[in-house]
This record gives structure tokens, C-alpha cells and sequence, in this order.
């Protein structure tokens, strides 16, 4: 049994994952509670989010182009601490400055944990990957619905306490530095020799940065817009705010449904399959009757779109952190872009406005996915193999 596959380090990686994803959405609700502790205006306040992206921004990018020097088992413990001491961090922060530079090392520490556990579960476990990238990302979905409720329940006591509990469990998920096997088992060998970026790797890449681009895109457009459409064509804020919560949570089940699928659908199918159900969701959401629903059917069909495009980069290159890297900053960069376009666009005198952009962007994402299975139909998968007939194309 290889040492990343018993019990111990897989369920400490699942805890980890929703630890990561409660943390960021529980900072993001509990910003109105800390602007007034910390008595900062709504537009200083509105940096804390951006720093902790940053923070991830620069540590993924180290570790996927650092990833031929960085020794994987030494790496997971530093990413491990700094989320560690960044959450405390958090707690303990006495002004505005500290908490500021917290969510720096706290973003920090998410980002590469993210990168590196994606990466060690699309490898390290062959053609069960598809399954255990969606459960964890599932695992994930599970911490950042339940992470803001905890915080909304603790508001009264201390809006940061709960960093302080995400950094105690934390210290519990030391097993996964079990995973740095992975990391270096296989292909990752292969990429310790491997040029990282040639030109041919570049083209190789772009497909999968556009699927990532703009699956961001979509994910974070639904999720700052979808209440504002639906109070738009009628619904109060209460019920917006409940019906917005089905999205996230078809987000979360469908990481968990996959698995039934997943054994009869190769990756790039699954992924066809999901972007095409989103899609097809997003355009319903235009019907003022349909919207409720269209959004949650979205969140369904939008769930297997990221883990399985992680566990179809795995198979198709010998340097999957560094194409993951790629993808997870143009992830980002969607996610930063996206709701702001849409901000340009969006109309209350016409509703349907939000749900056109979010539905353009979606046959945008169903158009990368259509071709970059193209590219790679052909492609054997062995990855050394797959690379080489890559760069001769």
C-alpha cells in the first residue's frame, strides 16, 4: 500500500480541505464584525480579501515553477504552519496593520496547500483520481458552506475565535505530509528533469489556464451576483440570500454524486458533461420562473468541472504542479475579473442582464473544454508518451 493511500493521511487531507475552504468565506463574513472592531471604513476594510489572494497567488506560483527545488515532504510543513500561524495570527491580530499581514501568511499557506494536495491526489491515485479530487474538493465545499454559519453563530462572542479552532484542527492534519510520495512518485519524478515552461509546454497549458480561467469566472460571477439578479426580478434580500445557498450547496453534492459516474465517464466526458448542464442551467436563468432553480441545477452541473480537469491534466503531462499552477492563477485571475465585467453589464431595469453574462462566459468555458479534449483525443496516457506527441503537433 503506498503510504499515502491508508486512512490517516487521506482523512487529514479531507480535514484540511474543509478548514480551507471555511476559512476564506468565514473571513469574508466576518468583515462587517472586524471593520468595526477594528474601526476601518468599508473601502480599507474591502482589502483583507484581496491580501489573502495575494498571498495565495505568490505561494502557488512558487511552488509550481519552484517545484524542480522545492523537496515536497519539508514544503507540506511549511504550508501546513504558515496556515497554522496565520490563522492564530488572525485571532491574535491587536489592529488593523496585523490582521492585514495575518491574511497574507493565512492566504499563503491555503494556496500551496491547495496546489500541492490537488496535485498529490490527481497522481497519486491513478485512475481513482477523478473520484477522490471530487470528494475533496466536495470536502471543501462543505467547510466554506458551514464555515460562515459557525462565524454568523460566534459573532456575538468573537468574530475571529474561529480561526483560532481552524488553526488547533489544523495542527491535526500533520499526516499529510505522507502525500510528498505522491508529489514525487511517478511523473513527478519525471518533472524534476523536465523543462518547465518551452514553448511547446506553453501551448500544451493555454487550453487548460482558458478551462480554469473561466470556470472561475463563472464560479465566483454566480456566486457575487446570483442574489442581486434574483432581487431584481422579485425576491427579498432574506430569500435571495437562501436560494443563493442552493448554488453552493449543488456545488458540494455534485462533488459527491460524481463518484456513482465517474467510473464510466473518462475526464474530459465529465467535464463536457458538466460545463454543458451549467450552461444550459445559466441560459434557463434568463426565465424569471426558472431562475431559483437554474442557479442550484448551475452549481450542480458546475461541480465536477475543476477536480476532474486537475485529474485530466495528470494524465496527459509529466509535470502536472507546474500545469496546475498555471491553471490555478488563471483561476484566480477569473475570479477577480469576472464579477467586475459583469458589474459593467448588469442592469436592474433588465434583469436577465446577469444571467446573459454568466451564461456567455459558460459557453466560453464549454468551448475550452470541447477543444482542449479535441487536442488531446489522441494523446496516449502515459504522460511521457502523451507530452512527447503534445510537442510534436
Amino acid at each position: 500500500m503506498r503510504p499515502w493511500s491508508s486512512w490517516a493521511p487521506v482523512s487529514s487531507a479531507l480535514l484540511l480541505f474543509v478548514l480551507l475552504g471555511a476559512v476564506p468565506a468565514s473571513l469574508g463574513a466576518a468583515l462587517p464584525a472586524l471593520r468595526q472592531h477594528y474601526d476601518v471604513s468599508v473601502a480599507r476594510g474591502g482589502s483583507l480579501l484581496s491580501l489573502f489572494s495575494l498571498g495565495s497567488l505568490v505561494v502557488i506560483a512558487a511552488c509550481g515553477f519552484g517545484q524542480r527545488r522545492l523537496r515536497p515532504k519539508p514544503t507540506l510543513t511549511v504550508l501546513l504552519a504558515a496556515f497554522v500561524a496565520g490563522c492564530i495570527a488572525i485571532w491574535l491580530a491587536p489592529d488593523w496593520a496585523f490582521l492585514q499581514a495575518a491574511a497574507v501568511v493565512t492566504g499563503g499557506g491555503f494556496g500551496g496547500l491547495v496546489l500541492s494536495l490537488n496535485t498529490a491526489f490527481a497522481q497519486g491515485f491513478g485512475d481513482r483520481g477523478v473520484v477522490m479530487l471530487n470528494v475533496l474538493n466536495a470536502a471543501w465545499g462543505a467547510g466554506a458552506i458551514g464555515g460562515p454559519v459557525l462565524e454568523g453563530e460566534l459573532v456575538g462572542v468573537n468574530a475571529r475565535i474561529l480561526f483560532l479552532g481552524a488553526a488547533l484542527v489544523a495542527v491535526l492534519c500533520v499526516p499529510i505530509r505522507r502525500f510528498a510520495g505522491a508529489l514525487a512518485d511517478g511523473t513527478g519524478a519525471v518533472a524534476r528533469t523536465s523543462p518547465l515552461l518551452t514553448r511547446r509546454m506553453i501551448k500544451f497549458i493555454l487550453p487548460f489556464a482558458a478551462i480554469g480561467l473561466l470556470y472561475d469566472g463563472l464560479e465566483y460571477g454566480v456566486g457575487s451576483w446570483e442574489s442581486t439578479h434574483l432581487t431584481w426580478i422579485g425576491f427579498s434580500t432574506g430569500s435571495a440570500a437562501q436560494i443563493a445557498g442552493s448554488y453552493w450547496a449543488g456545488l458540494t453534492v455534485g462533488r459527491l454524486v460524481i463518484p456513482v459516474v465517474a467510473s464510466r465517464l473518462a475526464p474530459p466526458t465529465l467535464v463536457l458533461a458538466g460545463i454543458c448542464v451549467a450552461d444550459v442551467a445559466l441560459w434557463a436563468t434568463s426565465v424569471s420562473r426558472f431562475t431559483p432553480y437554474g442557479y442550484a441545477i448551475a452549481g450542480f452541473g458546475l461541480a465536477p468541472v475543476l477536480p476532474t480537469t486537475l485529474a485530466w491534466v495528470a494524465r496527459f503531462t509529466p509535470t502536472p504542479q507546474t500545469v496546475n499552477s498555471v491553471i490555478f492563477m488563471a483561476a484566480m485571475l477569473g475570479g477577480v475579473l469576472s464579477p467586475g465585467l459583469i458589474g459593467l453589464v448588469a442592469d436592474r431595469n433588465s434583469p436577465s442582464s446577469i444571467s446573459i453574462s454568466l451564461a456567455v462566459i459558460a459557453t466560453l468555458c464549454l468551448l475550452a473544454v470541447w477543444y482542449t479534449k479535441r487536442a488531446t483525443a489522441a494523446t496516449a496516457i502515459d504522460s511521457t508518451q502523451a507530452l512527447a506527441h503534445v510537442s510534436d503537433r
